[in-house]
């Protein structure tokens, strides 16, 4: 097949990736995997690390190697314009491949034109081994003339980076299925920022995690990480029922309800969503009708250890009932940090309690809001988003000793409203011991998922992500004087 002609253009940017590729790894012929997002980000251009790796894969599996160690330049140079393509909108062409022939060239430039229309929905949730999508969503969408964008592909290609974040961000409706065959790591994650974020409509399936004892990804899930799977799974539910996003328990039924949030302009918080997953929420409206009585519950209250450097006081405990809005323990008004009034405290830590020394030594008032918890309610959510609201910053410490399922979808809540968030997020190993456990080998590539995709969207979003605790603590402190001094 002839290759199309050279332009300016197309010359212009083959001296760029040249040049690039050039002041990056000089006269190789090819380049490792651990420089590869650099040599990216020299470009302008900015993957992902779960993106790269899917690049790393894709080329492997093109050019069968047996390893997914590096790029040559040819396999660079698609990547990399595909991601300009992308960049500049071309959002909504089909799959390509990494064929050598030049066939990549072949879609006309009316089809990449009309292309960039926006989904009415996007696909999110759950995916493999899950067939939701093809068997019930799809078809029922396709019988209603309502077009969408499915991320789940079984060949995947570097323009479908883009493709997707272009579909995410302009669907009117974003449709997750949460479903209990996945550890839904990554998408718990994502409905919590886009609960906080509250710009697009959001309407969810979820499907509560069975007992103890069953099966994921072939693997039987013991008692602990089942009680971390439903921590995350209760806490993801509460902070989308905050912005009063919908729930249901059947495809077909939420599907109904995004029909009449498309057509009808129906607003998505209307919805009648039914019997909701975890909380058992029924049509009665319960949780409506205990927000609107007020009534507070000793179970609702709740301690949250708070240490003051300044004060000859090693710790003191607090008491918060956010029914009252008030410390109870002094009986004086909390004050917000949202308002032009001095915040309660200079850090709110959550996660891993390891930078409690590096906290104590740079002089910060802390507060540890209880988060280690299954039996998670509105309330003590509510709690915890209070506390967060009355600190300078939220320092999250996500370490390999523990799972902090919770912590992420929590973390991701506050980077989608904006509050000052600072990140360290470790990956798991197989040297991690969780409980006194180690883990599988897919169960790590699970949990590093969402850990990664929390990561990834951080930076997205502008926020602090650092290597270290120490380096986390440091950027915090810094925060918190610069806070300081604006006031």
């Amino acid at each position: 097949m002839a290759r199309p002609p050279v332009t300016r253009r197309t010359a212009r940017i083959a001296r760029e990736l040249y040049s690039a590729w050039s002041g990056r790894v000089g006269a190789s012929a090819y380049i490792p995997s651990e420089k590869v997002q650099q040599l990216f980000n020299d470009l302008q251009l900015y993957p992902s690390k779960l993106e790269v790796v899917e690049m790393l894969r894709c080329a492997q599996q093109r050019a069968q190697r047996t390893e997914p160690a590096f790029l040559t330049y040819e396999e660079f140079s698609l990547f990399a314009k595909e991601l300009k393509r992308a960049a500049k909108g071309i959002s909504w062409t089909s799959p390509l491949s990494l064929d050598r022939d030049g066939e990549d060239t072949k879609r006309s430039r009316t089809r990449r034109r009309t292309s960039t229309r926006s989904p009415q929905v996007f696909l999110g949730g759950s995916c493999n081994p899950t067939t939701w999508r093809q068997d019930v969503a799809i078809p029922l969408l396709q019988d209603l003339d309502i077009t969408f964008y499915n991320p789940q592909v079984s060949d995947w290609a570097p323009e479908l980076i883009e493709k997707e974040h272009f579909a995410k961000t302009n669907a009117e409706v974003l449709f997750f299925v949460i479903d209990n065959q996945t550890r839904n790591t990554a998408s718990t994650v994502e409905v919590a920022f886009y609960s906080g974020l509250r710009k697009q409509k959001l309407v969810l399936v979820v499907h509560p995690y069975q007992s103890s004892g069953a099966k994921i990804a072939g693997e039987e899930i013991l008692d602990d990480e089942w009680r971390d799977l439903i921590s995350s799974q209760r806490v993801m539910q509460l902070l989308a029922e905050r912005q009063g996003m919908p729930f249901f328990s059947n495809i077909r039924n939420a599907i109904d309800g995004i029909d009449k949030v498309l057509r009808e302009k129906v607003p998505a918080q209307e919805l009648q969503s039914g019997k909701k997953g975890l909380t058992q929420i029924n049509e009665s409206g319960v949780l409506e009708k205990e927000a609107k009585e007020n009534v507070p519950v000793n179970f609702d209250q709740f301690s949250a250890s708070v240490v003051d450097p300044k004060s000859n006081q090693e710790s003191e405990h607090f008491l918060y009932n956010d029914t009252l809005g008030r410390n109870i323990s002094s009986s004086r008004p909390l004050k917000s940090s949202s308002s032009n009034q001095q915040p309660s405290f200079d850090v709110c830590l959550c996660g891993d309690e390891v930078a409690v020394p590096l906290l104590k030594k740079h002089g910060l008032k802390y507060v540890i809001p209880p988060s280690k918890q299954t039996d998670w309610t509105k309330q003590m959510l509510q709690s915890n988003v209070t506390i967060a609201d009355r600190s300078r910053v939220l320092l999250f410490i996500i370490t390999d000793s523990s799972r902090a399922l919770a912590e992420l979808c929590l973390a991701a809540y506050y980077i989608g409203l904006d509050y000052k968030v600072v990140l360290y997020v470790g990956l798991l190993s197989e040297k991690s011991i969780i409980n006194g456990k180690t883990l599988s080998n897919i169960a790590i590539k699970e949990y590093n998922r969402g850990r990664m995709y929390l990561r990834d969207l951080a930076v997205r979003q502008g926020v602090d992500v650092l290597d270290s605790v120490s380096a986390a603590v440091e950027v915090a402190a810094r925060k918190c004087i610069k806070t300081s001094a604006a006031r």
